[in-house]
């Protein structure tokens, strides 16, 4: 585990300090719902509830930026696993806190010889939020939403024309 050097902490001023004391706080309890209730807690490609979704000031758009920044940094120095998952919900968390909807999507990839590979990210928007710095995000499909899968349920036609359409990734 990489530790921070005193100079990058001094550097991220009394604000950074903050949002790092935020994103751990969120990554915490993150990790605990996660490890209590699995996908369950996730909310996986859903607005998250009690946030408005509505154009967002300067300030929100600010404060995006430094959740964008901040959780996977401070997640880096943790002594124990915080992938996508765990980030992605630790930023919603603190984002919708703030009243910002944001909306966690999974996605996944089949790699030859390694079987199936799957990645979760972080929408506010368009925007991506946690998720974005994975080099292959690119190449991963997103799942369909629970709500598509429904549809796709009660319209069998429509689920053969989905199926034959490639999966798509809305970002």
């Amino acid at each position: 585990m990489p530790l921070p050097t005193l100079t990058g902490l001094l550097r991220i001023g009394p604000r950074g300090w903050i949002d790092a004391a935020r994103a751990l706080r969120a990554l915490l309890g993150a990790r605990r719902r996660h490890a209590a209730h699995g996908f369950a807690a996730s909310g996986l490609d859903r607005p998250s509830p009690g946030a408005r979704a509505a154009a967002l000031g300067d300030d929100q758009r600010a404060l995006v930026e430094r959740v964008r920044t901040m959780v996977p940094r401070v997640a880096h120095y943790l002594g124990w696993p915080s992938d996508c998952l765990i980030q992605a919900l630790a930023a919603q968390d603190w984002l919708q806190r703030a009243g910002i909807s944001s909306r966690i999507v999974v996605g996944g990839r089949a790699r030859a010889g390694h079987g199936f590979d799957a990645h979760a990210w972080l929408l506010v928007g368009t925007r991506e939020v946690t998720g974005w710095d994975n080099a292959e995000a690119g190449s991963y499909a997103r799942f369909p939403a629970r709500a598509e899968a429904t549809a796709s349920e009660a319209a069998p036609e429509a689920a053969a024309e989905a199926s034959a359409s490639p999966p798509r990734r809305d970002i």
